[in-house]
């Protein structure tokens, strides 16, 4: 995931990224945990996670990012 948003963020462009659950995941769950864990993220359809980072992004938060959905899936 960060190899993505690194190559992005080095041109500039921006980043908007939709990353698509298993059927039976409901997003606006996974948002509603990660928020408690600090981190704001959106909904793009029933199982779609939104995510749209700012260009500062380090790779250490896209890090911290990824632990918490590592928790937040494995509940």
């Amino acid at each position: 995931l960060y190899a993505v948003m690194k190559k992005v963020l080095e041109k500039r462009e921006g980043l908007l990224l939709g990353i698509a659950l298993a059927q039976d995941v409901a997003a606006g769950e996974v948002v509603a945990k990660l928020l408690e864990k600090g981190f704001v993220t959106g909904t793009a359809a029933g199982n779609v996670l939104r995510l749209l980072p700012p260009l500062i992004l380090e790779e250490a938060d896209c890090g911290a990012l990824c632990r918490a959905l590592d928790e937040v899936l494995g509940e």
